[in-house]
C-alpha cells in the first residue's frame, strides 16, 4: 500500500472544498473533525464502486492545519482483485490535484 504525505499552506476549508470537488468521488463515507488549541485536523475516507474490479476503493484522507500550515496523508486502499491498480490510480488522481494547489499558492 502506498502514501502520500505533504505540506501545503493555503486555507484548510479552501483546500478541502478544492481537494473533495476535483477528486469527483462518490462519497464521503465517513469523516471526523476535532480542534484543539491552535489546530484543527479532518479525516475523511472516500470510497468509490470499481466497476472494473468489482470492489470498492477506498481512500483516506486526513489534513492537520497549524496556523496556515496544512500536514496532508493519503492513504488509499481496496481494489477487487489482488492485481488491481485502481487504488494506485486513485492517489495519483489526489496527488495531481494536490500538487496543482500547491503551485497556485
Amino acid at each position: 500500500m502506498n502514501k502520500y504525505e505533504t505540506r501545503v499552506q493555503g486555507d484548510f476549508d479552501d483546500f478541502l472544498f478544492r481537494l473533495h470537488s476535483e477528486l469527483k468521488l462518490d462519497k464521503v463515507d465517513e469523516s471526523s473533525e476535532c480542534r484543539s488549541g491552535g489546530l484543527r485536523c479532518m479525516m475523511r475516507v472516500y470510497e468509490q464502486y470499481n466497476f472494473w474490479g468489482k470492489g470498492f476503493m477506498i481512500l483516506t484522507v486526513m489534513v492537520v492545519e497549524s496556523e496556515d500550515d496544512l500536514f496532508v496523508s493519503i492513504i488509499p486502499a481496496g481494489g477487487g482483485s489482488v492485481f488491481s491498480d485502481h487504488p494506485k490510480k486513485l492517489l495519483k488522481r489526489a496527488v495531481k490535484v494536490i500538487e496543482g494547489y500547491k503551485q497556485a499558492h
